[in-house]
């Protein structure tokens, strides 16, 4: 695995998707947890998805993002959820 950091699509406790940037150390560490929990506590929120829309991660779903390019690899993000622990 790479040493640099690592963009994952993630499933909140809420049921939305986000992606979250994620350190190296975390997918080796921690190894009770599934990697999609790993992110989500330990890694850094970048954009997040509600009811459709993507916003960016820490603005209270105040920012949207409307980029068709951006949507696009948001939505290809690898998926923390589908990864085995």
């Amino acid at each position: 695995m790479s040493m640099a950091n690592t963009f994952l699509q993630v499933i909140l406790p809420s049921g939305n998707l986000a992606i979250y940037e994620v350190q190296p150390q975390y997918f080796n560490e921690f190894a009770g947890l599934s990697l999609n929990q790993r992110a989500f506590e330990y890694g850094e929120q970048i954009a997040v998805k509600n009811a459709g829309i993507w916003y960016r991660g820490g603005t209270g779903l105040r920012e949207e993002i409307t980029d068709p390019k951006t949507i696009k690899c948001l939505e290809k993000m690898r998926k923390a959820y589908e990864v085995a622990a």
